[in-house]
């Protein structure tokens, strides 16, 4: 067995556990996301607006991203799963699900100031 076979038999192996876990649904990037090396220098990814986010969270996301210098994958990769408005300490907030990232990440925005609260990262 070549190479390649054994890698891609061993990723069809780790997708299968996580899909009977009910972790995650494995995507056709989902490997290159867990295996992805950290590049050297500076993170910086593209937060240029975009038209399926209205109302700029995404933008705003990104930006805090490479502002925390935080390594998500080979490209921010984000793409809204699911967007939940919830109460916190008082605070009206948005909660963005994101399809990315094994369980997938998710980033808490203040709804009334726009302020990027944090980034959770997903579980492989």
């Amino acid at each position: 067995m070549k190479k390649n076979e054994k890698s891609r038999l061993a990723i069809s192996w780790i997708c299968l556990i996580f899909f009977s876990l009910n972790m995650s649904a494995c995507h056709p990037g989902m490997m290159d996301q867990i295996f992805a090396p950290r590049p050297k220098g500076e993170i910086k990814y593209d937060c240029s607006p975009r038209p399926d986010d209205p109302e700029g969270y995404v933008v705003k996301v990104c930006e805090y991203l490479n502002e925390n210098q935080m390594w998500v994958g080979r490209n921010a990769g984000l793409v809204v799963s699911e967007v939940i408005e919830a109460e916190v300490d008082g605070r009206k907030v948005i909660i963005l699900r994101f399809a990315c990232c094994g369980t997938g990440d998710s980033a808490s925005i203040d709804k009334e100031t726009g302020e990027v609260l944090g980034y959770s990262l997903g579980i492989y």
